[in-house]
């Protein structure tokens, strides 16, 4: 009889506990908690680790600074006094007048895959492969075009200023300036959306698929 990896979970059966972590694929699961974390605010941005950039700002403290105590998380954009948000390259982002020079904050994390690949260029824009969709940029570099280097990430669905990266609004491409890359190629690393082209299905998808054990 078949049932949900989601069932199989719950009954907690030691003898399908392995076969439920590996189609759970628990430990990615449970990174999707919120995450709490805490440390040196400076010129305004909490710089969060590499591989665990904020998707939602679920709570922010400052511990240290002109102005501390909690802060009102907003979406994306600059901060007015005594709010907090996540920036283009996912770190925490305060006001300048609140001169916050430490803080806690709780977050969830962006769900899906990392890959990091070399991507065709063509018109400014490149194409993920495999035909992935992108949700978030985490670096880009232009390795071919009329001007290469490092690039930066901005907010997804912004036209790219000379020097930057956005995702389009479909996520099924990554954009350059038009003085920055004409035609090249770019090496990027990003998040997929799940289930989309190779990368894995999301949490929930591989919990209710249905299993024969």
């Amino acid at each position: 009889m078949s049932q949900s990896v989601r069932a199989v979970g719950d009954q907690g059966n030691q003898n399908t506990v392995g076969q439920f972590n590996l189609a759970a694929r628990l430990g990615s699961a449970l990174e999707g908690l919120a995450r709490f974390f805490t440390g040196v605010v400076a010129t305004n941005v909490l710089v969060l680790p590499v591989g665990a950039k904020a998707a939602i700002l679920v709570s922010a403290y400052a511990t240290a600074g002109t102005v501390t105590g909690n802060f009102t998380p907003v979406l994306g954009g600059a901060p007015a006094t005594t709010q907090a948000s996540i920036n283009a390259a996912g770190d925490i982002i305060f006001q300048a007048t609140d001169a916050v020079t430490a803080a806690e904050v709780t977050y969830t994390t962006h769900e899906g895959q990392t890959f990091t690949e070399v991507i065709p260029v063509a018109g400014s824009t490149g194409t993920p492969l495999a035909n992935k969709s992108a949700v978030f940029l985490i670096s880009a570099e232009v390795t071919v075009g009329v001007a290469t280097g490092a690039v930066t990430p901005d907010f997804r669905g912004v036209v790219p200023a000379t020097g930057e990266a956005a995702i389009g609004d479909l996520g099924t491409d990554i954009e350059f300036n038009a003085a920055q890359v004409i035609a090249g190629s770019a090496l990027v690393t990003y998040i997929a959306a799940p289930g989309v082209g190779v990368a894995l299905d999301s949490i929930g998808d591989r919990l209710d698929a249905e299993v024969e054990y």
